[in-house]
């Protein structure tokens, strides 16, 4: 079935070098050296890939945004300028990890939420022959244990033409939780209507075998052959973007945004997961202060 993920308020910021002097804040940018605050209400969902998960609903969709001369904050991913020009931006920066968002429903992924997905048999690779009067072995899991809050930092490079907006950057987890890492890409082209702001996006984000073993690995606690058996790997999550904001009076937007995530087929592989992709909607209504 189809599961739609938060049409959270989407006054999603662009990256630091794009604050530039004389930007309107109607048409998703910030001036440099001020404060952008935000909360739409509305509603969206984020469908939750994992066994046993309710989806995530999304009702009150914070935005807190500061962009400095050398530094930025904008909903949690916090930046500092290291070089810039105006085609291209190298900062140190840092984001939150985004895969424990599917864990806890309170984790700060889903706050700041800036296909076909159909029930799926779980691939069994290199296992060992499975007897019938074990099956039991592979649908009974106990409650998950938590995975543990991590800041991911690193560098993040952006490069502006008419083209789009290229980003790349490589984090790691300084939290020392699993030591695993992300690389993410990401190209982002706006369009004006009028008064209508058009975002898209594409994005790809590499995840290293360490951080996909933390979140998606089963413990031995949630099921003992699982636990012995799935294997996990790095791999790609790749997906779309759509960002939606109309102006309706001073200080008040019509927001929205949907996005499909594809998980990298390792991902998809856990015996925690079933479905193949997450889809994210959410329609609001956004004041700034």
């Amino acid at each position: 079935m189809i599961k739609l993920l938060s049409f959270c308020t989407a006054l999603l910021l662009l990256p630091a070098a794009w604050a530039a002097p004389g930007c309107d804040a109607q048409h998703g940018c910030i001036e440099s050296n001020s404060w952008e605050l935000g909360l739409a209400l509305g509603y969206g969902e984020r469908s939750n890939p994992l066994r046993e998960h309710n989806d995530i609903p999304l009702y009150l969709v914070p935005e807190i945004a500061y962009y400095g001369d050398d530094w930025y904050f904008d909903n949690g991913s916090l930046g500092y300028i290291l070089w810039e020009d105006s085609h291209f931006s190298l900062n140190l920066a840092g984001n939150f990890a985004s895969d424990r968002a599917y864990f806890d429903r309170w984790d700060p992924a889903n706050l700041f939420i800036t296909g076909n997905l159909s029930n799926r048999d779980v691939p069994i690779d290199q296992g060992p022959v499975i007897d019938p009067s074990g099956e039991d072995e592979l649908t009974s899991f106990d409650e998950l244990e938590t995975r543990n809050f991590t800041y991911l930092g690193g560098l993040e490079a952006y490069y502006f033409s008419e083209l789009g907006i290229f980003k790349l950057a490589w984090m790691h987890d300084l939290f020392g939780v699993h030591q695993g890492s992300e690389v993410q890409f990401k190209w982002e082209y706006g369009i004006n209507f009028g008064d209508l702001t058009t975002t898209a996006s594409v994005f790809a984000d590499w995840k290293s075998k360490d951080l996909v073993a933390y979140y998606y690995g089963v413990r031995p606690t949630e099921n003992l052959y699982w636990s012995q058996t799935y294997q996990a790997t790095a791999g790609w999550n790749r997906g779309l973007e759509l960002n939606l904001s109309y102006p309706l009076a001073k200080h008040w937007e019509l927001l929205g945004m949907v996005r499909y995530t594809r998980l990298a087929e390792s991902i998809s592989a856990s015996p925690l997961v079933v479905e193949d992709d997450s889809l994210a909607y959410f329609l609001g209504i956004g004041y700034s202060f």
